[in-house]
C-alpha cells in the first residue's frame, strides 16, 4: 500500500502542481473527490481484500461493518497502542491527539478507545472529564 501511495504522489507531482490542483485525491475536472466516490471505492476494496463483514458483537462490543471512518478509528487506536508499547502514557498523548485529529473535547478522542479493554476506557474517560473541568 505504502508503495503505491508513493507512486501515486510522485505521479501527482509530475503531472500537476498544487497551484494546478491543491486536492491530494482529484475527481472529475479536478474538483474535490466527492464523498460518494471514496464511500464505493472503499467498500469495494474491502469486498475485494475479504474485510467485508457484517455487524458483530464479541463479548460486550458491538464492533459494525467497516465504513471509511474505520481508518480514523485505526489511526487513533494504533496511536495510542504505539505510545504505550513505548512505556508512556497514553492519557498524556489524549489532548495531542484529539487537536491532531480536528475534536473539539477530549471525550469524542476516548470514543475511538472502544476496542480496548473496558478498565483502560473508564480510566480515559475519567481522565477527560477531569481535564474539562480544567480546560
Amino acid at each position: 500500500m505504502l508503495a503505491q501511495i508513493e507512486n501515486y504522489l510522485a505521479t501527482r507531482r509530475i503531472l500537476c502542481s498544487e497551484d494546478q490542483n491543491p486536492y491530494l485525491l482529484a475527481g472529475k475536472k479536478l474538483g474535490p473527490i466527492k464523498d460518494y466516490h471514496i464511500r464505493n471505492i472503499f467498500h469495494r476494496t474491502v469486498q475485494d481484500i475479504g474485510l467485508n463483514q457484517p455487524k458483530q458483537v464479541i463479548g460486550n462490543i458491538t464492533f459494525g461493518k467497516p465504513v471509511p471512518h474505520s481508518l480514523r478509528h485505526a489511526f487513533a487506536i494504533n496511536t495510542l497502542n504505539q505510545i504505550k508499547a513505548r512505556g508512556n502514557c497514553p492519557q498524556q498523548a489524549l489532548p495531542v491527539l484529539a487537536t491532531y485529529m480536528g475534536h473539539r473535547k477530549y471525550q469524542y478522542t476516548a470514543a475511538y478507545l472502544k476496542v480496548k479493554d473496558a478498565k483502560d476506557i473508564a480510566g480515559l474517560i475519567a481522565f477527560t472529564k477531569s481535564q474539562l473541568d480544567v480546560v
